[in-house]
């Protein structure tokens, strides 16, 4: 990936999270690249020039490393704490191919000597590094912004007062009970379904509608008698040859 499109992937974030475990010891690309996209960050490792870096320069909140809690803090002050501007010129000022290979070549004579060669990216923060940022905790200011139950329905209930206010008073009927049954009439037994009404079942069938010319054909032929139907006559001829047969 092109730095351009690593850079352009920084930008669209809010900030960028560095939180390494404690196992941690050294320095990031990442870091650099969150500074060039002018992104605070959310760290965490164990004794490393990344923490000094972050501590000194101001680029974000440092919290301490393998803990969910921590991170949850630190996620809160970024959001809602109250964070110093960060110095982006001094850290790029600092974070030079120069100072790499001084740092570089410091470390190989250490290790030359027998000295093991320093972790920390500076001795001692002066005074001149920017004031850490004060972690909130996350779960107390959870707590602050959730509102209780409680608080929920009194707002409820003043939300529906308002909203009668407005409409103007709404004139309710007495519901009456008829004797011998157990419901209001004007409700439902079963609301949300529209069942129809019952239909009283007699011995007769019930009357059809029939079409116009269907039912003068069959009030016709009830009120006419039916004519018998003539005997074909067979000729003599034919009578005879039958006969021979």
């Amino acid at each position: 990936m092109g730095e351009e499109r690593r850079l352009s992937y920084f930008q669209a974030a809010d900030y960028i999270l560095l939180t390494y475990a404690g196992s941690f010891h050294s320095q990031t690309s990442t870091l650099t690249t969150a500074v060039n996209a002018r992104r605070l960050v959310l760290a965490s490792s164990g004794a490393s020039p990344m923490e000094d870096l972050v501590r000194k320069f101001g680029l974000g909140v440092y919290v301490e490393p393998d803990s969910s809690d921590a991170v949850a803090d630190g996620m809160a002050t970024l959001l809602h704490g109250k964070l110093p501007d960060p110095d982006w010129e001094g850290y790029e000022a600092h974070a030079t191919w120069e100072t790499n290979v001084i740092r570089l070549l410091q470390a190989t004579l250490e290790c030359l000597k027998g000295h093991s060669p320093q972790i920390r990216q500076f001795e001692s923060l002066d005074e001149s590094s920017i004031e850490a940022p004060e972690l909130l905790n996350a779960r107390r200011l959870h707590h602050q912004k959730t509102p209780t139950l409680k608080k929920r329905a009194a707002g409820a209930k003043k939300t529906a007062a308002r909203k009668k206010a407005s409409t103007g008073p709404v004139r309710v009927e007495p519901q009456t009970h008829e004797k011998g049954n157990g419901h209001i009439p004007d409700q439902p037994v079963f609301p949300g379904f529209d069942l129809s009404e019952p239909v009283e079942t007699s011995s007769t069938p019930a009357a059809v509608d029939l079409p116009a010319k269907t039912a003068n054909k069959r009030t016709a032929a009830n009120s006419v008698p039916a004519k018998p139907v003539p005997r074909r006559r067979v000729k003599p001829a034919k009578k005879e040859a039958l006969a021979s047969h």
